[in-house]
């Protein structure tokens, strides 16, 4: 069955058209992403998707000396595997909040298969409104989805706030290297290859609501809001081989996404990675890991 997308009209209320999106192209992302709907962490070109994947969520917890036992905030948590992740191997206690509902339901219920539903939730809340109360978890975990999050100060003062004294924020996702300009808009237009053009707006149709800022501008506000020992790591490298692997899952796969996805959907998927990949090889935009403490 075909899912319906989000209306042109909910482009007024950006939270509303991403938790709609991603109501939408859940089933077919297992197809696209495996079950982490997040980039990989390639350390060779023989690393597969899935072992990529892992490897950023294990990149991510070595940054942030992620310690066992930890009771964890998952901002954004997909459909559950990172946070199953992290209590399989570390112990740890992470309840996972998402705005789709589609994904929380997924969650629930793979925790419930696992065996996990005391240490493993799920509930459909907002990143930058979570509902817990101050000075709650040991870490919030932020994996790939501040992007779709255009009030920053807000999420980073959120997480802050849940956050205990001595706590760590780890927020991972897409990033501008440097900020993007004018002139980038126009050098694209001007490149004249519709392809790229149209990669603009299948952009938003595939991946919502993108509101993407800088290295500095991350590291910038959570010192302003009151984090300390803020640092970011660059993987824009090691993560740009995701772009092809994505690809090759839709050229392996497209009679299973077709059943949830239109054609045009799929099409306009592969063009997004196009324009994506085009951006993290001309150093516009590329991949970080953030840690922030809170004393």
């Amino acid at each position: 069955m075909k899912m319906a997308t989000p209306s042109i009209f909910s482009l007024l209320n950006p939270l509303r058209f991403n938790a709609l999106h991603y109501n939408s192209i859940t089933h077919a992302w297992i197809h696209i992403f495996g079950d982490n709907f997040h980039f990989g962490y390639f350390s060779s070109p023989n690393t597969s998707l899935d072992e990529a994947t892992d490897a950023l969520i294990d990149k991510m917890a070595v940054f942030g000396e992620l310690s066992e036992k930890a009771k964890v905030l998952d901002v954004g948590c997909g459909i559950g595997a990172p946070a199953f992740y992290l209590h399989r191997k570390f112990g740890c206690d992470v309840t996972g909040i998402s705005t789709s509902d589609i994904g929380v339901h997924n969650a629930e219920e793979e925790s419930k298969k696992r065996g996990y539903r005391d240490s493993v939730r799920f509930r459909v809340a907002n990143g930058l409104d979570n509902g817990f109360a101050d000075n709650t978890f040991d870490v919030v975990w932020v994996m790939e989805s501040s992007h779709l999050m255009k009030d920053k100060r807000k999420l980073l003062a959120e997480c802050h706030r849940v956050l205990k004294p001595g706590g760590v924020m780890l927020l991972c996702d897409i990033m501008w290297r440097r900020p993007y300009t004018i002139a980038d808009r126009f050098g694209y237009l001007l490149r004249l290859k519709s392809d790229f053009i149209v990669g603009a707006f299948d952009h938003i149709r595939s991946f919502g609501l993108v509101h993407m800022e800088t290295f500095d501008t991350y590291i910038n506000t959570a010192r302003q809001i009151g984090f300390d020992d803020v640092k970011l790591i660059d993987i824009s490298e090691q993560a740009v081989p995701t772009f092809e692997r994505w690809k090759a899952n839709i050229a392996a796969n497209e009679a299973r996404i077709l059943q949830t996805l239109t054609a045009r959907q799929m099409k306009g998927f592969m063009q997004a990675a196009d324009f994506s990949k085009d951006i993290f090889e001309r150093k516009i935009g590329g991949y970080g890991i953030l840690k922030a403490l809170k004393r």
